[in-house]
């Protein structure tokens, strides 16, 4: 039988490692893999007029955590989530808003979600040949701004990307291993999947974008000495 406080959910933006942290901890003893990724991404997606907590219950039966993303349903649905009985939850943001909806925006463009084909992911940006727009970009990054509001007044651990996967690793994750009820057990293995290397965007990936250089004119530097 699962202790006290041993479901748990990850509410995150996409393209803030959510997935990568929710591997991660599917990697603790106690939780040993059994995770579930997005209720309300296109592998779960449940048929229009769902209940949606009766969704998650009926899924998590036998699971320890799952992971949503704030952008898949209402922002009432978001809150309901949130208070569900018998779990703990955790908030994954970043700081930097402008990486983040750039990020966002070469992943719709190339469908390179994650890290698994991150070798060809260079040459597969080079042929999208991307061009972002400047008055789209500023409306996204204004509802995210919003929806950090609303996730900042959810009752939940908070953490941000950049402590995560740029700061201490072994000490964030023990806080959030505490917070959820677990043991703080931190293997090597845990923190391999956290290390940044593994990151997709970078300065020679952001030079990629046609239109770069206006974008940083408005809205401040991406690509970094």
């Amino acid at each position: 039988m699962l202790h006290n406080f041993s479901k748990f959910g990850i509410i995150a933006h996409a393209r803030t490692g959510s997935s990568a942290l929710l591997r991660t901890l599917g990697l603790h003893p106690r939780i040993d893999g059994k995770i579930l990724w997005e209720p309300f991404g296109w592998r779960n997606k449940p048929p229009a007029g769902t209940e949606p907590i009766g969704h998650i219950t009926k899924l998590m039966k036998n699971r320890c955590g799952f992971k949503h993303l704030f952008g898949q349903v209402t922002e009432q649905t978001n809150y309901k989530i949130c208070a569900m009985n018998g779990y703990k939850f955790v908030t994954l943001r970043r700081r930097n808003l402008l990486e983040s909806e750039v990020s966002f925006q070469l992943a719709v463009a190339t469908n390179h979600w994650n890290r698994l084909r991150k070798s060809t992911y260079f040459e597969d940006l080079k042929k999208c040949e991307v061009t972002i727009d400047i008055k789209d970009l500023a409306k996204q990054i204004k509802k995210k701004k919003r929806q950090h509001q609303l996730m900042q007044e959810l009752d939940a651990h908070q953490i941000f990307y950049e402590d995560l996967y740029f700061g201490d690793k072994e000490g964030q994750l023990k806080k959030m291993l505490k917070y959820l009820g677990y043991s703080p057990v931190v293997t090597d293995e845990m923190l391999e999947i956290l290390d940044n290397k593994h990151k997709l965007n970078n300065n020679e990936t952001y030079k990629l974008i046609k239109n770069i250089d206006e974008i940083e004119q408005v809205f401040g530097p991406l690509i970094t000495s």
